[in-house]
């Protein structure tokens, strides 16, 4: 007669698998965790299509990058941002498109100096800098040509 097959191998032969295993899902959870997202980047003074490329057009595709492969410091955040620039001496309009990390406190704001002004946007998710459908698009673009105005108009009271 056979002897009985114990049901539970004893576990010294368990043990080191065991161990293993607690081991490496201690040492993954211990990683810093990165985060990243991908946002469209591009300045139209080098590509005329930054300025209206869209979030759901195939050919925007190839703007969209990773931001973790942007030069920022350690432990930054990044997102996505789209600037409206517009020249003031020649009234030239310009979008850059890129990924940020120096966070505001306001989803958008407008910078102005005397050679240009610009409205800054900032956005969280997987590529929404893009050109909006027809949403703020005509808003920002009303905006910065008011800001371009009246900048042009308290320099020529100067």
């Amino acid at each position: 007669m056979m002897s009985p097959v114990p049901l539970l191998a004893p576990c010294s032969t368990r043990w080191p698998a065991a161990a293993a295993l607690v081991l490496a899902v201690a040492a993954l959870a211990a990683l810093p965790s990165v985060s990243s997202i991908r946002c469209f980047e591009c300045n139209s003074v080098k590509d005329p299509y930054c300025k209206d490329l869209k979030a759901n057009d195939t050919a925007s595709l190839a703007y969209l990058k990773d931001c973790k492969d942007t030069v920022m410091p350690e432990g930054a955040v990044p997102f996505c941002r789209k600037i409206v620039q517009t020249v003031l001496a020649v009234g030239d309009r310009r979008v850059i498109r890129r990924c940020g990390y120096e966070k505001s406190t306001k989803p958008c704001y407008h910078v102005d100096d005397e050679d240009h002004a610009e409205v800054v946007c900032q956005c969280f998710e997987e590529a929404c800098n893009g050109a909006p459908g027809r949403g703020a698009g005509p808003v920002l673009l009303l905006l910065a040509s008011l800001a371009a105005a009246v900048s042009t108009a308290a320099l020529q009271e100067r």
